[in-house]
């Protein structure tokens, strides 16, 4: 969540297709919103715009360029997402607008954290190298990401097993 809301504008680059993860939105020791610095080394990272992530980034620009028309010429010192005001998104208040979101699809309430799981779940499922969801959702190890973050249902497990066998063919049963 933090690192969402700390994405900005001058670590995306539309030609390279890509986008970097290197600040997170944080509350000093006063309560004010600030950027400060993800958790750890391997947090901060370029991880590549795919077409629809690249496409909502287009649509999300063009509204930013018609509030701040002077980012069009230089690198650009805003967050992606901000708050009514034009500043930093409160995680409480993004945490009660997911919340809010969850329930109008009829989804379960979950943290936006579960997010992340979900994801990197997905990325597993879908047959993404442990070596990339590791990279994505940004974590030390790839020890973290198969134990933590993953969890696989009786179906995964079953596709899994049955490509197994595929692989080494099934024994003649004996009648």
């Amino acid at each position: 969540q933090g690192e969402v809301l700390g994405l900005e504008w001058a670590w995306v680059d539309f030609g390279a297709r890509k986008f970097r993860i290197y600040r997170t939105v944080q509350k000093d020791d006063d309560g004010k919103l600030i950027l400060g610095e993800p958790k750890t080394k391997k947090s901060r990272r370029w991880l590549p715009m795919v077409t629809p992530v690249e496409a909502r980034f287009k649509v999300a620009w063009a509204g930013h360029l018609a509030d701040h028309p002077e980012c069009g010429s230089s690198d650009c010192a805003h967050v992606v997402f901000t708050g009514p005001t034009g500043g930093l998104v409160d995680p409480k208040r993004d945490w009660e607008a997911w919340r809010d979101l969850l329930a109008s699809a009829g989804v379960e309430h979950h943290a936006p954290h579960a997010a992340r799981n979900t994801a990197v779940t997905l990325l597993k499922e879908a047959g993404v190298d442990q070596i990339v969801a590791t990279a994505v959702a940004g974590h030390s190890t790839i020890t973290l990401t198969a134990d933590v973050y993953t969890e696989a249902d009786i179906e995964y497990v079953r596709r899994q097993l049955e490509q197994y066998t595929a692989f080494i063919g099934e024994p003649e049963l004996e009648q």
